[in-house]
């Protein structure tokens, strides 16, 4: 198999799994000299990830391996640094205007989910408050659509919504627009009206 090109990790809690994965497959389980292994470690660091771990040479051998692979779990791995990070993303996620954005915003929400199972941590996100302020960043006749559903929710199954079906929603949405096959140029110009038919449809 080709050499995979690690990513480096600059301290970011979200991306924290995958890089540990990643290094584990792709240097932890194919060179055994912990030496070898820290140095691949730190140069694989950026940033506040790297300086958490630099002194760790002078340590070295395995002592020094376990201290800095340690630091970076104490420092950006646990689970409510993650989920901390998960939800300021998605809260600060600018308003969608274009199909890429939907795009990138059904991505974000999946990717985020897929986490949140990992750590057995979706309840953490489950609150309606929170939910509706994720929602703000699509048009106002999007996040009407989404409350309709809530309310519809409430009143048939006496439960209101929950993350995995806001996850489901705004694929629903990327599906809507993406199926379609329409050029770029039109993604643009006519999201507002694609919109208007998802919301009738």
């Amino acid at each position: 198999l080709p050499k995979i090109e690690l990513e480096p990790f600059s301290g970011d809690p979200i991306k924290f799994h995958s890089f540990m994965n990643a290094f584990k497959v792709n240097v932890e389980n194919v060179c055994q000299d912990p030496d070898a292994r820290l140095a691949h470690l730190i140069a694989s660091t950026r940033g506040i990830a790297r300086d958490a771990i630099s002194g760790c040479h002078i340590v070295g051998g395995e002592a020094g391996y376990k201290k800095a692979m340690a630091t970076l779990k104490e420092s950006f791995g646990e689970d409510q640094a993650i989920i901390s990070s998960i939800v300021n993303e998605l809260l600060s996620e600018k308003s969608v205007h274009s199909a890429e954005e939907v795009m990138k915003f059904s991505h974000k929400l999946n990717n985020a989910r897929a986490i949140l199972v990992e750590l057995e941590a979706e309840d953490e996100i489950d609150s309606q408050i929170l939910l509706q302020c994720i929602v703000q960043c699509l048009p106002q006749s999007i996040q009407n659509k989404w409350r309709d559903k809530q309310l519809a929710s409430k009143r048939k199954n006496k439960i209101y919504l929950d993350f995995e079906e806001l996850v489901k929603f705004v694929k629903q949405i990327y599906d809507f627009i993406f199926l379609r096959n329409i050029s770029s140029c039109r993604y643009t110009q006519n999201i507002y009206f694609l919109f208007f038919l998802f919301i009738i449809e």
